[in-house]
């Protein structure tokens, strides 16, 4: 699914880029023992997102989705296959939401305390990044107006549905 790989991409690109970052902390220091407490925090905020992007991929490998719900199949199969994907993409969102603001926090912090914005402009860049791989056909006007369109508070309960409250696959749509 293209979304999954926007995602992976923007994983390998964030340590691409941090990890850079990190080498260059790491041989200005002599010593992990002399490192802030920022420095500390950045590098486990680090982690924690590329361990909490493994876990949501792992979800949305493992979780396939058949929905039986009467509004939902009342609706035209592209319709299906729009709201399908714009909700996957809420769910990947979802999952990835507290690390993506825990390692945003460590980023703002670091560059706080010691004055050094590469990582915060490093960051600033992936999000920037992260904004053109959303998949292009959720941002198409069309796409758009469809989702406006639809009946918001039916999207709210799907949305909340256990099967698509984490990230999942599309498989076998018809």
């Amino acid at each position: 699914m293209q979304h999954h790989n926007s995602y992976k991409v923007l994983l390998l690109l964030s340590m691409y880029f941090f990890g850079e970052c990190a080498l260059a902390d790491e041989s200005a220091v002599q010593s992990k023992l002399f490192m802030s407490d920022a420095i500390v925090r950045f590098e486990q905020a680090k982690q924690g997102l590329s361990n909490r992007a493994e876990y949501c991929f792992e979800q949305e490998e493992q979780n396939t989705v058949s929905l039986n719900d009467e509004w939902f199949l009342a609706q035209a199969e592209n319709t299906q296959q729009t709201i399908l994907f714009a909700l996957s993409i809420k769910a990947m969102d979802r999952c990835m939401s507290d690390a993506r603001s825990a390692f945003t926090l460590a980023v703002f912090n670091v560059a706080v305390e010691s004055g050094d914005t590469e990582k915060l402009e490093a960051w600033y860049e992936l999000r920037r990044i992260e904004s053109f791989a959303v998949p292009t056909n959720l941002a198409k006007k069309e796409t758009v107006e469809l989702l406006s369109s639809l009946d918001q508070k039916a999207l709210l309960r799907l949305s909340k549905r256990p099967e698509l409250n984490k990230p999942f696959r599309i498989r076998n749509f018809p």
